[in-house]
């Protein structure tokens, strides 16, 4: 048990030392979007800001909501657009 505890500790480490060098990189390298994520309300995890800001890159790839939502594996997205049944 003490040595998964020793293993957890040195992951937290790990991931803490590759969250800072990405945060760092993500300011320099997109400043205005990484300083947008963090306005989302209810997401205080920079984690979470680093793996949108890197992953989805550019959001005008996407031309459409339903592209980006598919893209995400956010799964259907209705037309709010289309009238209520």
């Amino acid at each position: 048990m003490r040595t998964d505890l020793r293993m957890i500790d040195a992951l937290d480490e790990e991931i803490r030392a590759l969250e800072l060098y990405l945060t760092r990189h993500a300011k320099i390298d997109d400043p205005q979007t990484y300083h947008l994520l963090k306005t989302i309300p209810g997401r205080s995890d920079r984690f979470w800001r680093l793996i949108l800001l890197y992953e989805i890159h550019r959001i005008d790839r996407f031309p459409e909501v339903g592209n980006f939502a598919s893209y995400a594996s956010a799964g259907a997205v209705r037309n709010t657009k289309a009238p209520a049944r």
